[in-house]
């Protein structure tokens, strides 16, 4: 089984492929078209009222970020 320990031991390069991928798989799971609707899948309709207008957008880009590596 592949653990996150195995992933920490990674050289850079692999580890940000393997980051990619990751992210990858989970806007295919989730049926997302970008990382901005994997936050929209993430969160609860309360979680989304409750945030600012332009907190999702400025969020999701943890997944933009993984997402180039």
């Amino acid at each position: 089984m592949y653990t996150f320990d195995d992933y920490l031991k990674l050289s850079r390069p692999t580890k940000a492929l393997a980051t990619r991928f990751w992210v990858a798989s989970i806007q295919v799971h989730l049926g997302a078209k970008s990382c901005c609707e994997i936050k929209k899948w993430l969160q609860t309709p309360q979680e989304r009222e409750s945030c600012e207008t332009d907190w999702l957008n400025k969020s999701s880009r943890f997944f933009n970020l993984k997402m180039n590596g």
